[in-house]
C-alpha cells in the first residue's frame, strides 16, 4: 500500500516538474534564441516564475514521502 502511495506521489510531481521544466525550458531558449528582443529584467522574472517551482514541488514530495514512511495516514483511519 505505501508503495502504490510513493509512486503516486513521485508520478505527480514528475508531471509538475515536467510541465515547469517545459515552460522554463520554452522562456530560456527564446531568450537565447531572440537576444535583445525581451528586455533582461523581464526575462529574469520569467526565468525566475518557472525556476522556483521545482524546490517547492520537491519540497512537498519529500515531505509527502516522509508522511507515508511515518504511518501518519493509517493513524488517522483509526478515529
Amino acid at each position: 500500500m505505501k508503495d502504490k502511495k510513493i509512486i503516486g506521489a513521485v508520478l505527480s510531481a514528475f508531471i509538475f516538474i515536467l510541465y515547469f521544466g517545459i515552460a522554463f525550458g520554452i522562456v530560456f531558449i527564446t531568450g537565447l534564441l531572440y537576444p535583445g528582443e525581451m528586455p533582461f529584467f523581464v526575462y529574469l522574472i520569467l526565468v525566475t516564475l518557472f525556476g522556483i517551482p521545482f524546490v517547492g514541488i520537491l519540497i512537498a514530495l519529500h515531505s509527502r514521502i516522509q508522511e507515508i514512511n511515518s504511518g501518519e495516514e493509517e493513524e488517522s483511519l483509526k478515529y
